[in-house]
């Protein structure tokens, strides 16, 4: 039996990447053996590089993570490498130089656009043996080509048992200057009650929050039993900013739908094709309390999207018996 080898070059295990990288490795491993790589040496490096003071001392602590990166990846050279997000220009040259067959997946596409690094990203994707996006429009925009596997999308929702709580609205998780609900709450001041339940980590915005009558601010972390039960037949306001969702979906709107509740987000083209189904709300276009989820859509669109994603795994699995004999 083949192996393949998941390698999350750039995060700890955790939030969105951890669910992507636990979605990716069921869906392969009806096919190879799935072995996830993990680094530890990596990540603490990482987080001391993040806090070092003065030029020399980080580029002391980037010589040893070169060094890791390099150990590391040439172990699994003649492997085939599932990279389950983007990396940095340290990992693409490395990749680049030593892996024969690797497979990426792009979870966020900021570096297709940026401006000092974009040809180097370029040369690391093109390598690739192949290339998994979350969505169609990041891949016909970006890419043009490449496999569509859905981010952890739908099923497990009882849906006869779906009943929405349209009393309230909620906002759940850390609350910070780039992740604000203010806007929104001032929007809706007097039409909808607003719950917000997370850590605020700007005092400023915690207070504002508090001199709105229809928002009720509780400041504390969730853990994460309480955070999928409150999402659980409630709307739940997610306050991305449009710059956010250029190159990323939402960790949380997935969670919002898996867990059987209704995502409340602003206008923008990656989630037009949810408003449409009725399994989510646009921001800017609804009135939540006369809102009718549209249940029979919810269970068309999953079937959808897992019948794609199963169509990609299987091209990607014939690529690789193709290409990769071991």
């Amino acid at each position: 039996m083949k192996y393949i080898y998941i390698y999350e070059p750039l995060m700890d295990e955790k939030g969105h990447f951890k669910r992507y990288i636990s979605h990716i490795e069921s869906l392969f491993e009806k096919s190879f053996k799935v072995i996830i790589i993990k680094n530890k040496e990596k990540i603490n490096i990482q987080s001391k590089i993040i806090e070092a003071k003065g030029n020399l001392n980080k580029l002391l602590l980037s010589i040893l993570l070169f060094k890791v990166y390099i150990r590391n990846l040439f172990k699994y050279r003649n492997e085939i490498i599932l990279i389950t997000s983007h990396g940095n220009p340290i990992f693409w040259i490395i990749a680049i130089l030593f892996l024969k067959n690797y497979i990426i997946c792009i979870i966020s596409c900021h570096h297709f656009e940026s401006k000092n690094k974009k040809w180097l990203f370029n040369l690391f994707i093109a390598k690739s043996l192949a290339v998994i996006f979350t969505n169609k429009i990041h891949r016909d925009k970006y890419f043009k080509d490449g496999y569509v596997v859905r981010d952890r999308i739908h099923g497990g929702v009882d849906l006869d048992s779906k009943t929405i709580d349209y009393s309230q609205i909620k906002v759940l998780g850390h609350i910070s200057e780039n992740r604000n609900p203010l806007g929104f709450i001032k929007r809706y001041s007097g039409k909808s009650k607003i719950v917000v339940k997370g850590k605020v980590v700007d005092e400023a915005i915690a207070l504002e929050i508090t001199e709105h009558t229809n928002a009720i601010l509780v400041n504390k972390y969730l853990s994460d039993e309480d955070y999928i039960n409150e999402i659980v037949n409630s709307l739940i306001y997610i306050p991305v900013e449009k710059k956010y969702s250029d190159y990323l979906i939402s960790g949380v709107f997935y969670d919002v739908i898996e867990k059987g509740g209704i995502p409340v987000i602003h206008n923008h083209e990656l989630y037009a094709e949810y408003f449409e189904a009725g399994i989510a709300i646009c921001s800017e276009k609804n009135d939540y309390k006369n809102f009718n989820i549209k249940l029979e859509n919810y269970a068309e669109i999953s079937n959808k999207y897992n019948n794609e994603t199963e169509s990609s795994i299987k091209s990607i699995v014939h690529l690789i018996n193709k290409y990769c004999i071991n």
